[in-house]
């Protein structure tokens, strides 16, 4: 240190804050890189993961109402009560089908489209069953209409309804994960700061 001891005192205040400008340059460029990858993190988790749910819940919605109206059409007892409930049911599927498409343009990972693949293929086989017992009913045959409901179509719409709750539980937990992460880097950065300031209040 007898060099630095030998500098002028000018010298040496001139390299102290060089240093100084130097160092809370680095935690100033540190800061505002995470900082900038937390903001777009965050817009991931908004746009792909907090969206994703709520695609997901929608569609959850209009099978659990899709659901009860099937019930209430297989319970009516007059044809213009079971029209309108059969045109509910087509407005459903459409609403359903749309949120089910939203979520699919958003869905990236293998473990998604594996189970979209999955939904997609029990929707349609459920749908096709469900209206044969449709057409059971409408031909009078109500607990015809029923059993067949239960049998056929029933299982089907339990495989989707267990795989979009698979789903929105992915998507909810992957947000949670990459706050951890984050919050990881902050207080890494934060000690980073702190250990500097202490260097130089020393």
């Amino acid at each position: 240190m007898n060099w630095f001891i030998n500098w002028k005192i000018r010298t040496k205040i001139l390299s102290l804050v060089a240093l100084m400008t130097l160092f809370i340059s680095i935690v100033g460029f540190v800061g505002y890189y995470y900082n900038a990858k937390a903001n777009a993190q965050m817009t991931d988790i908004y746009s792909n993961n907090l969206m994703s749910i709520k695609y997901l819940n929608d569609a959850r919605a209009q099978s659990s109402e899709g659901e009860a109206v099937m019930f209430d059409f297989l319970l009516a007892t007059d044809k213009d009560t079971q029209q309108t409930l059969q045109n509910d049911l087509k407005a459903i599927s459409a609403n359903y089908d749309k949120s089910y498409s939203n979520y699919m343009e958003i869905a990236k990972t293998p473990y998604q489209i594996e189970r979209t693949s999955k939904i997609q293929s029990e929707l349609t086989v459920y749908r096709a069953e469900r209206q044969k017992a449709i057409d059971i009913a409408n031909q009078g045959d109500k607990k015809g209409a029923y059993d067949y409901l239960s049998e056929k179509a029933q299982p089907h719409l339990d495989l989707i309804e267990t795989s979009t709750q698979e789903l929105a539980d992915f998507n909810n937990t992957e947000p949670l994960e990459s706050l951890v992460v984050l919050n990881r880097v902050y207080r890494a950065l934060g000690a980073y700061g702190n250990s500097i300031f202490s260097i130089f209040c020393v």
